[in-house]
């Protein structure tokens, strides 16, 4: 089951808190993604299967206090995910590599990673 919840305080440019708490299952350090609300649907090739839904993460948030229906979260430092010399910059989400694309087959997402209220949280 994945944990699921909503932005309803920004405190700050690196801190917020979320509708969920103790009683929903959240503990402290958990890693929570803030989702865009625009989302596609993802087919499989032939178009016939439906494969789920996709929309962009805005950035990650850490559980830092966590009381009964909410929880005080800050941003995740960049360097928690991946900590690898700058020479490894596909990795470390520099500088990536670019793929050879077909250009009309590029499927257009709304990119705005401006926080909300209101902007769901999910638990990764």
């Amino acid at each position: 089951m994945t944990l699921e919840g909503k932005i309803v305080v920004i405190l700050s440019e690196t801190e917020v808190i979320i509708n969920i708490g103790l009683k929903d299952g959240v503990k402290d350090e958990m890693i929570f993604a803030i989702k865009n609300p625009k989302v596609i649907e993802v087919k499989d090739v032939d178009g016939k299967y439906k494969l789920g839904e996709f929309s962009r993460t805005k950035g990650y948030i850490i559980a830092k206090e966590v009381y009964d229906h909410f929880t005080y979260c800050v941003t995740l430092k960049k360097e928690t995910f991946v900590d690898l010399p700058e020479s490894f910059s596909p990795i470390t989400g520099g500088r990536r590599g670019r793929l050879k694309v077909e250009q009309k087959q590029i499927t257009e997402i709304e990119g705005d990673l401006t926080v909300r209220i209101g902007d769901k949280v999910i638990r990764i």
